[in-house]
């Protein structure tokens, strides 16, 4: 019987403790789309041939890169909610989505995406530094 009235006990606390939402990626442009899935988050801006940016994590530095881009890419920023976050998860929703095979550039996970798996990834850069470094990185890997 006392077990029956803790159960009932516990029920009640976590009924009235509210749920933590898992902290999404802010938004960089008032205007983009935001497409929120289990593990990431994809931002998209602009118009054109998709470009994949895959992050680490949460950077003001992406804003940068994207003002420049946004004209002529729809850019899809995907930030990972963890750094380790599930590239796998990221591949099904590329392909789900049609966009494969895609322009990928960004961090250590865009690399490792590309590397596990191939067949989905026409040409992977991997950025890092400066956003102004980062831009003229992307600019001439989208000319060649």
């Amino acid at each position: 019987m006392s077990h029956h009235i803790s159960l009932i006990a516990l029920s009640a606390v976590l009924a009235l403790c509210p749920a933590v939402p898992v902290q999404a990626a802010p938004r960089l442009f008032g205007d983009s789309v935001l497409l929120r899935q289990d593990g990431f988050t994809d931002e998209i801006n602009g118009q054109g041939p998709d470009l994949v940016l895959l992050a680490a994590g949460p950077s003001d530095g992406w804003k940068t890169v994207i003002r420049h881009l946004r004209g002529r890419y729809p850019v899809h920023l995907i930030v990972l909610d963890r750094p380790d976050g599930d590239i796998a998860a990221v591949d099904a929703w590329l392909v789900k989505r049609g966009w494969t095979p895609v322009l990928l550039a960004g961090e250590a996970p865009a690399a490792a995406l590309a590397a596990a798996h191939p067949e989905n990834v026409k040409q992977v850069l991997q950025l890092q530094g400066a956003s102004e470094t980062m831009i003229a990185a992307l600019k001439a890997f989208l000319r060649g």
